[in-house]
């Protein structure tokens, strides 16, 4: 197989226009939760674990990678860490950071079973440019990457409950904030991504932090 090339073009940009927000919105009043008003997952909604490992028997692992799209949650700074830029760029190893490491655990997947597991990293506006940036380095590898962007929101100001006031409405940084994990199934609707993969053959989403090296994909 040879090796693919990195999707540089592929990231979703949110638009430029304001939303319309209206303080009463945040000056009503919240109402508990009635748990009784929410509809369980049906059977075979939620697959267990161990489900999915017997599911792919000895001599069928191409066929099951062939399903598989590895997502990585790749919008946090490690400001926490002491450092500046993306997490993904920390050094944790022998020189290698998190993005390299999990570069390299796809890359072994798709030497190994001749299969063609995609690499997908949601960005936020922080980390998106200098994710951009370091993809180059990747050019030669077995992995296919693609990228989208989360959404971003206006940061809202405590005392008036309306969005900060700042001197370009249009600055990330300034005024507005991306909304974390929990914007990731939205943001990957709107990408268009998934009837890609879809047209694929994909069926299976492996998800989590770019950060969690030690979480790699098993087969």
């Amino acid at each position: 197989m040879p090796p693919t090339k990195v999707i540089r073009n592929s990231s979703i940009t949110s638009s430029r226009r304001s939303p319309i927000f209206s303080s009463a919105f945040f000056r009503s009043e919240a109402h508990p939760l009635n748990g009784t008003r929410f509809d369980h997952h049906g059977n075979g909604m939620i697959k267990p674990y161990s489900d999915m490992v017997s599911a792919c028997p000895k001599g069928q692992e191409k066929a099951f990678l062939d399903k598989l799209v590895v997502i990585k949650l790749n919008g946090g700074l490690g400001t926490s860490m002491g450092c500046t830029g993306p997490k993904s760029m920390i050094s944790v190893r022998s020189g290698l950071n998190f993005l390299d490491l999990t570069v390299q655990q796809i890359e072994h997947l798709n030497k190994t079973y001749q299969t063609n597991v995609p690499l997908v990293l949601m960005n936020s506006f922080n980390t998106e440019e200098d994710t951009k940036k370091i993809l180059r380095k990747y050019n030669n590898c077995q992995v296919d990457i693609k990228m989208f962007n989360q959404h971003r929101f206006p940061r809202i100001n405590k005392e008036t409950l309306l969005p900060v006031a700042t001197k370009d409405p249009y600055t990330p940084k300034d005024g507005w904030y991306p909304p974390g994990h929990g914007d990731f199934y939205g943001a990957l609707y709107d990408s268009g991504l998934i009837e890609e993969f879809k047209k694929q053959g994909k069926e299976i989403i492996f998800l989590s932090n770019i950060d969690k090296s030690s979480a790699p994909p098993s087969i």
